[in-house]
């Protein structure tokens, strides 16, 4: 798959295949973060080739994506070159130099999952402004009889990368 998405092909399919985000969960997010924010700066974790950062942008965020794969990060920087409210950086969210004490938010869709585990509280804490927000967007994979089988053959994958947090059964 790594390599597979890598390449500008891989990307492109990724890129119409991967669903996007219910506009709802925009709504809340800007909901909450209010009118004293009409443009606020978020920092995007993962994001891939952008479904989530379209929604953002569309709603006035000044957004920097950092993405953790260069030919993500160029792909993604490549897509929405026209709008000068997206910087893109390349690296791991944990270790990429932003500025701190300054960002209206944290965003991450389906990929925080990815920041390493002792991180994810500290990383944004440091990061955000005071009353900023950390917004995760997570989905739950569980066994069901509509996945055909899909969850029993992802296990092994699970295991092998992420032995700390096991999907449920349910």
């Amino acid at each position: 798959f790594v390599n597979w998405i890598a390449s500008r092909e891989g990307m492109e399919i990724y890129d119409r295949a991967r669903p996007e985000y219910p506009a709802a969960l925009f709504d809340d997010l800007f909901g909450y973060l209010g009118a004293a924010h009409p443009h606020p700066a978020i920092v995007e974790v993962g994001p891939g080739t952008g479904q989530a950062t379209q929604a953002l942008l569309a709603r006035g965020a000044r957004v920097t994506a950092v993405e953790l794969g260069p030919s993500l990060a160029a792909y993604l920087a490549n897509k929405y070159r026209a709008n000068a409210d997206l910087g893109v950086v390349t690296g791991a969210f944990e270790q990429v130099p932003l500025a701190e004490g300054r960002w209206d938010a944290v965003f991450a869709a389906t990929a925080y999952h990815w920041v390493d585990a002792a991180q994810r509280m500290a990383r944004p804490g440091a990061l955000l402004a005071p009353g900023g927000v950390l917004a995760i967007v997570d989905t739950n994979q569980v066994e069901s009889d509509a996945d055909r089988g899909f969850f029993v053959r992802c296990q092994p994958v699970y295991l092998k990368y992420r032995p700390d947090e096991r999907a449920g059964v349910g």
